[in-house]
């Protein structure tokens, strides 16, 4: 005796959803429980429904569509992905694969759905991710625990002159500059032992040869066993750096190593800085000023005057002060010029800056040349002074001659 083998436990018992639908009317003649529990329905109710019911409106003509010249496609029909609708309005993304077969004397086609609302929704969530990795000017990429690339984002043709096909299954280290390995290593020792680093600088040598300046980010993932990085082009702030650096040799060669002396005031005009010059000009060392007044070394026949500039500088930006005298070490008054800046709202300084030069040399010949000048104006002999040498002959031109000199000779 022949027995047929029955296979409907295998289309009742399915953990995933089917059912058997007429072609041309699209009714739904049967269903197992997987479909049933999925959807809401009960059989009854199931089985009154047709596959256009399962759809939103919007959804109907692409199941028209995949339906069309169905009578001549043969074995398995992939209708592709379609959007479902529960009983309780909830939607689906089910894909649907079928098969033509005769139920109950009609034409008909039952089909399996599998649910993909999570896998299409991780899929786009993975696609934003791509993007977004992509359309940054920052080189994102994972590392595996041998140290290679197993995925890198768009940035590095930019940032390193190579693709990222070109980097992944490649050594991260293939790429450090030699003089920065050993540092490299020791850095990514500590990330997959836990410590996360947000400022590490090293370089990398580009496709063409350059060198590419990179400042890191990356921790290491326990789970998946992977280092996520962020490298930034260091570029620029690398030339930012020489700048900074240039600029601070400039501003010791000019307040360190100048001829001027540099203080800073506060709002009390007390000193909070002053340059290392004052030892050179002044014979006190910088710290000797501060938290001191500057009128306790003003003379005190001057100071009534510089107070007056100081008290101007509070609403003017500028104020150069007449030539005072400031007491040095010893105890002798040198003369100063000083121009005062306020600048008690910029952030790094606070304070009002005087830039002095000692003129003491220059005040003693103007010093000299008057009491000479008064020599000759006042004397009762004749004074006479010529060119040095002389320009042409007959001799050396006669440049002054003073009062006394014009009675004697009537010249």
């Amino acid at each position: 005796m022949s027995i047929t083998p029955d296979y409907s436990t295998l289309f009742y018992y399915s953990p995933l959803p089917k059912w058997v639908y007429d072609i041309k009317t699209f009714e739904i003649l049967d269903a197992n429980q997987a479909a049933l529990d999925l959807y809401g329905y009960s059989k009854e109710a199931f089985l009154t429904l047709t596959i256009i019911d399962l759809r939103p409106k919007k959804e109907i003509p692409n199941v028209l569509a995949a339906h069309k010249h169905i009578e001549t496609r043969e074995g398995n029909i992939y209708f592709g992905a379609f959007t479902h609708q529960k009983k309780d309005g909830t939607l689906l993304r089910m894909e649907i694969n079928g098969h033509k077969v005769d139920f109950q004397g009609r034409k008909c086609v039952m089909v399996v759905c599998q649910d993909v609302t999570l896998k299409e929704k991780q899929f786009r969530q993975n696609q934003q991710a791509v993007h977004i990795m992509n359309a940054s000017m920052d080189v994102i990429c994972s590392i595996n625990e041998a140290g290679l690339f197993t995925s890198v984002s768009q940035a590095s043709i930019d940032v390193w002159g190579y693709h990222p096909e070109e980097l992944v299954g490649k050594a991260y280290l293939d790429l450090v500059y030699k003089e920065d390995v050993e540092q490299t290593k020791q850095i990514a020792q500590e990330i997959m032992s836990g410590t996360s680093f947000t400022a590490f600088e090293n370089r990398y040598l580009k496709k063409d040869g350059t060198i590419a300046y990179n400042i890191w980010s990356a921790r290491w993932d326990a789970t998946t066993q992977t280092m996520y990085a962020i490298a930034r082009d260091a570029t620029d702030k690398r030339k930012a750096d020489e700048l900074l650096a240039q600029s601070e040799q400039r501003f010791k060669a000019l307040v360190q190593e100048g001829s001027d002396l540099i203080g800073i005031l506060d709002e009390k005009g007390i000193y909070t800085y002053v340059s290392p010059t004052s030892t050179a000009i002044l014979g006190f060392q910088p710290e000797e000023f501060i938290g001191r007044s500057p009128f306790e070394f003003i003379h005190p026949k001057d100071s009534k005057r510089v107070l007056q500039n100081l008290e101007e500088i509070a609403t003017s930006n500028r104020v150069s002060v007449m030539p005072f005298r400031f007491k040095d070490k010893e105890g002798n008054w040198r003369w100063l010029e000083t121009v005062l800046t306020n600048m008690l709202n910029h952030p790094t300084i606070s304070g009002i800056v005087a830039n002095s030069r000692d003129i003491t040399a220059r005040k003693k010949e103007e010093q000299h040349s008057k009491l000479l000048q008064s020599v000759i104006t006042q004397t009762n002999d004749a004074v006479l002074i010529t060119e040095a040498e002389p320009q042409d002959e007959p001799g050396p031109r006669i440049i002054y001659v003073n009062d006394a000199f014009t009675r004697m000779t009537g010249y």
